[in-house]
């Protein structure tokens, strides 16, 4: 299990995702322009996560005798890169779609036995407060090591919102289209309701620019 956590730390699968959005962008930009680009984006940033994550793993001191299958789109621990994927919350039994999740998926075909790693909810807009409170309760509560959203705006706007779990907070990041930089600029924290027990999102706590 130690081992597992090595291999798929959060900082480990947040570099891959930022490398993996490098390349959409650098390659494949034009398809943010299509009726349809938000799941050709999604298919493309599977493709080079997978990538990504399979060249990081062989590099890696950790890697043994588990090298990624190229062939099977299989990663140590049995994981898979998916699209499309429904995902259940176990506590407010809520369920939303996955457009890219990193998973087991399952051993048995039972999303209650699915360990989820990763997972990548894509908008061509804002997410409502709701998705993002999801995407907490999929981390938090799920056991996903990084759960991760994006809003796609281009090309209106050069560059891309990323939503990432942080514990007890939501971060959100601008990702520059042209250059690939990544930058901080705002923190929301999960807020529990004294009397109902929901959670909601604080009022935004401006970050001076910094790169991730």
């Amino acid at each position: 299990m130690q081992m597992e956590n090595e291999r798929y730390s959060r900082i480990r699968l947040f570099t891959v995702f930022l490398d993996a959005l490098g390349k959409v962008a650098g390659e494949d930009g034009g398809i943010l322009a299509l009726t349809w680009g938000r799941a050709a984006f999604g298919h493309r940033l599977a493709s080079y996560l997978h990538q990504g994550l399979s060249s990081s793993l062989s590099s890696s001191p950790l890697a043994e005798n588990t090298l990624p299958d190229s062939q099977l789109l299989k990663l140590p621990g049995n994981l898979y890169f998916d699209v499309a994927v429904p995902v259940a919350m176990s506590l407010s039994r809520k369920t939303f779609t996955a457009d890219v999740l990193l998973h087991d998926r399952g051993g048995n075909g039972s999303q209650d036995t699915d360990k989820k790693v990763m997972s990548v909810v894509i908008r061509d807009r804002y997410l409502t407060e709701d998705e993002q409170l999801a995407l907490h309760e999929l981390q938090e509560n799920d056991g996903c090591s990084l759960a991760l959203a994006i809003s796609l705006f281009s090309p209106q706007k050069p560059y891309l919102l990323i939503y990432r779990v942080d514990s007890g907070r939501i971060d959100y990041y601008h990702y520059q289209m042209e250059d690939g930089t990544c930058s901080l600029f705002k923190q929301r924290e999960i807020r529990k309701n004294d009397d109902s027990g929901q959670l909601s999102l604080g009022m935004p706590v401006r970050r001076k620019r910094k790169k991730s």
